[in-house]
């Protein structure tokens, strides 16, 4: 839902905090999250926000990630800023300033000229293992968190089954949650999940396999540098892949 839904739905008059239920608490969700708590506040409004969000972000490796690369636009870091949210130093990887792109033809460096269409590079789980980090490297886990800061609660259970009329709820395999804001904030990789009362169609997909390599920082940087590698092969089943630093 765009931010100006949002802002209108918290000036709704109820004679409760007005219930409001993310389902998924990936960026997505808990961007959300931040934005209508920060908006309730500015408001003087009184809201509920309940995340549903299964996955430990803490966990190293493939239990731990959202599976998705780790690329976060300079805009999304400037948000954050607008929301007194600065990322700390050491969950940015890197910065990324250029593409290369691998053809059958050859390759080609396409570099980002404006500074500002910079982007970062991140690990959406908490690295690529096999042990645990030293600290906390989870973008997904650094935004969720700031949100449970700012006053959202948590549920670490999948939903299975929600509905938007006529009654507004979420379901649980152990609990029903009513709500009088529903988010689906899942993504593609979210399925499962059956919409009741909504003409909701999942958007198409295409398969994609996604997986961290652990080679260490000087070998990824001797490797790849401050750019994204996409290869575009003429002869695999395959449309692209990438690489990022």
């Amino acid at each position: 839902m765009p931010c100006g839904e949002a802002g209108r739905a918290l000036s709704l008059s109820t004679p409760h905090p007005l219930r409001i239920a993310v389902v998924g608490g990936g960026p997505a969700g808990s961007f959300f999250a931040l934005w209508a708590l920060h908006y309730a506040a500015q408001a003087g409004r009184a809201v509920q926000v309940e995340l549903f969000e299964p996955r430990d972000f803490s966990r190293p490796g493939a239990p731990g990630c959202n599976m998705c690369a780790g690329i976060i636009p300079g805009g999304v870091l400037r948000e954050l800023g607008a929301l007194d949210l600065p990322v700390p130093s050491s969950l940015l990887v890197g910065e990324l300033g250029a593409y290369v792109l691998h053809t059958g033809a050859g390759s080609r460096r396409v570099t980002m000229a404006d500074p500002e269409a910079h982007v970062a590079a991140v690990f959406r789980g908490n690295g690529p293992g096999p042990g645990s980090p030293p600290g906390p490297l989870s973008f997904d886990g650094f935004l969720l968190a700031e949100a449970v800061r700012r006053g959202a609660r948590v549920v670490r259970e999948r939903v299975v089954e929600l509905a938007v009329r006529p009654l507004r709820w979420v379901r649980t395999p152990s609990d029903l949650y009513l709500a009088d804001l529903l988010v689906l904030a899942t993504g593609v990789n979210g399925g499962g999940v059956e919409v009741r009362g909504s003409p909701y169609v999942p958007p198409p997909t295409e398969s994609m396999a996604q997986g961290e390599v652990l080679v260490g920082e000087a070998e990824v940087r001797r490797r790849l540098g401050s750019a994204i590698h996409v290869f575009l092969p003429r002869t695999l089943p395959v449309l692209f892949g990438t690489l990022v630093p």
